[in-house]
């Protein structure tokens, strides 16, 4: 019996010393976070058509008739031209090989934060000649300009 009190207190005595030196030690890293400024992918789903109509920017218009698409890059995608990351192929890879002109993605967002709060947008970066950019009916703006064929884009 003193054989198993003796043992008992030496494994006692190693606990206190192993937590005593893991007290010692440096603590954790810290990371400071900001709650309420985020970013967040809008992937999908979204409407798509081909052609262009201006009403097709309006709230109400109803596109449920249109195409579904999902344009969350896979896994480690990146371009085979230069290699940017998040690349996600065109109409031409999703049904429309050969068609070069406007096209429409539509997506509705609903937001919820403090009227306080400043929403930006971020357009997309990898975009075949360039796009301009509603919400809710009203053009925001888009980087290039449109002349000749190119493509159309669309977020309300």
């Amino acid at each position: 019996m003193r054989r198993s009190v003796l043992m008992a207190f030496v494994c006692m005595l190693i606990a206190l010393t192993t937590n005593s030196r893991m007290a010692a030690a440096d603590p954790a890293p810290s990371s400071h976070i900001v709650l309420g400024h985020s970013t967040v992918p809008l992937n999908g789903p979204w409407r798509f058509q081909v052609g262009d109509d201006h009403r097709w920017s309006s709230p109400d218009f109803d596109d449920s008739s249109w195409e579904t698409v999902d344009l969350t890059p896979a896994p480690g995608a990146h371009d085979g031209d230069v290699g940017l990351p998040g690349y996600v192929p065109g109409w031409s890879r999703r049904g429309h090989a050969g068609y070069t002109g406007y096209a429409w993605y539509r997506m509705k967002v609903s937001v919820d934060s403090d009227t306080d709060t400043p929403l930006a947008l971020a357009g997309p970066t990898l975009v075949d000649s360039t796009y301009q950019l509603y919400v809710d009916g009203k053009l925001l703006g888009g980087p290039g300009l449109f002349t000749g064929t190119v493509a159309f884009m669309s977020r309300r």
